[in-house]
């Protein structure tokens, strides 16, 4: 049975970013192993959308594209880098926890002023 592979608009689809999102990670070397058909248009194997959303994961832990680049180098080189790849997205989750904590703290003052001033509201509407 042969691989299925997309074009760029259905890989954009399919996860929701703008082609031109997709062409630039392509261009910063992000996704590798993307097949050019004779033609030269890019062909998306399945292995091309799952690092495409892992990449997306990863920006928006916060990670900048060069530490991605660096993730993706990782992957590639196989089982050698398996601790770097662990300790980095270990780093990440640390991150994302300080910040959900930063986050939820916010929420609570938040909603404390929401209390505040409904009351306040409804008092002076009382008058």
């Amino acid at each position: 049975m042969s691989e299925k592979f997309y074009t760029i608009s259905e890989v954009s689809k399919k996860v929701g970013l703008p082609i031109s999102t997709i062409r630039y990670y392509d261009k910063k070397e992000l996704i590798p192993n993307i097949q050019k058909n004779t033609l030269g248009v890019r062909q998306f194997s399945e292995d091309n959308l799952e690092i495409i959303q892992m990449i997306e994961h990863l920006k928006q832990s916060g990670m900048s594209l060069k530490r991605i680049k660096q993730f993706v180098d990782w992957c590639i080189e196989g089982e050698t880098s398996l601790e770097n790849r662990r300790d980095t997205i270990y780093q990440q989750r640390d991150n994302i926890k300080k910040e959900i904590k930063q986050l939820q703290a916010t929420l609570e003052v938040l909603d404390f002023k929401c209390r505040f001033y409904d009351e306040a509201v409804k008092k002076s509407q009382s008058k």
